[in-house]
């Protein structure tokens, strides 16, 4: 399985080639580890000079982060969770719009 580094990595790299908002679909993660993900996409994007504005996540996958929906993280780029229900296992990141 890829560390959280190459997983932030390829999932950086999506998000910045990518005009979509693409779900990335965590399988065998725990919680823990889905929240050092999304730490480490945050801090990886804002490290190339890409800012997330919005991270969507399930309801239920949202209260056992414990993020709430509408709080910003305190990760790069402060990205504002959004509960979008039916996303099960699968997060979303959005980025700064750069047109």
């Amino acid at each position: 399985m890829a560390t959280t580094t190459e997983l932030a990595q390829a999932i950086g790299t999506l998000v910045a080639t990518t005009a979509q908002v693409v779900p990335i679909t965590l399988m065998n993660h725990n919680v823990d580890e889905a929240a050092e993900i999304i730490a480490a996409v945050a801090e990886r994007c804002s490290a190339v000079g890409m800012t997330l504005t919005r991270i969507f996540v399930d309801p239920e996958l949202g209260s056992e982060l414990g993020l709430k929906d509408g709080t910003r993280l305190t990760h790069a780029g402060r990205p504002v969770v959004v509960y979008e229900p039916g996303l099960a296992r699968q997060l979303r990141f959005e980025k700064a719009d750069t047109a």
